[in-house]
């Protein structure tokens, strides 16, 4: 199977990395934002319960502390804490309207150029965002934003898919990861996005009028998310480093 020609007409298994070598970008457009506008009132109802160790973070910052969640989807951490005024944005309109709905101060935007002045927050998280990002430089560029926008003293909170899951098994690093998205949820004019390829599991989805969304991953490594950080060449200081709900997760203080 051909896979760009430069026109991303289809990835297959195996093929990854020629695909984000060549059109990292577009890669990232067909198989991470063309599905999450598809899936977005799905993806949002499956999305609703903080996780303690998040929570435990932003319950911890200073009273009258200002915090950024960089890509928060549809918001759920924006209302955690009373103490702190927390506000979000993600590269996904259809859940920053699910967000906003729910009362948040939120904005669509772009998480490798972030349209806030330097060192402006208190406190910056970004939960299950980076690794939908293509190549080390895209991920190195989004530390950075994270630490620009962020004041000295300020801390960061980084979650990104773990490779040694507990629930999932991963040949490599760079995946594709299903959705299976429900009838109720779809619009069956849009063909736009990217179909699986046909096995028995999608011939019975399909059988019951699901639609399946490919999503790109790159699931990281231990020590890896650690290492990025060192990447950015930033004045940091790593406090923690740990693996919650199958993810690698670093705590950050800006110098």
């Amino acid at each position: 199977h051909k896979i760009c020609d430069c026109g991303m007409r289809r990835v297959v298994r195996g093929a990854l990395s020629s695909a984000m070598a060549c059109c990292g970008n577009e890669l990232e457009n067909k198989f991470v934002h063309d599905v999450y506008r598809e899936i977005a009132p799905h993806f949002s109802d499956t999305r609703h319960k903080p996780w303690p160790k998040v929570a435990e973070f932003l319950n911890g910052l200073p009273p009258g502390s200002l915090v950024a969640d960089i890509g928060c989807g549809n918001g759920k951490y924006l209302h955690v804490t009373h103490n702190s005024f927390v506000m979000g944005c993600d590269s996904c309109a259809e859940l920053v309207d699910i967000a906003a709905s729910r009362g948040g101060e939120v904005g669509v935007v772009d998480c490798l150029h972030l349209p806030y002045r330097p060192a402006v927050f208190d406190s910056v998280i970004s939960i299950a965002v980076i690794h939908h990002l293509s190549t080390v430089d895209r991920r190195v560029q989004a530390i950075q934003e994270l630490c620009r926008v962020t004041k000295p003293g300020g801390s960061m909170l980084v979650y990104v898919w773990a490779y040694e899951q507990t629930r999932k098994k991963f040949d490599t690093q760079d995946v594709m990861v299903p959705w299976h998205l429900q009838p109720k949820y779809q619009d069956n004019t849009n063909t736009k996005s990217p179909l699986t390829t046909d096995s028995t599991k999608q011939d019975q989805l399909q059988q019951l009028g699901y639609h399946t969304y490919q999503r790109y991953y790159h699931v990281f490594k231990k020590g890896e998310l650690r290492e990025l950080f060192k990447l950015s060449d930033q004045r940091i200081i790593i406090t923690d480093d740990y693996y919650d709900h199958d993810n690698w997760c670093v705590i950050a203080v800006k110098e």
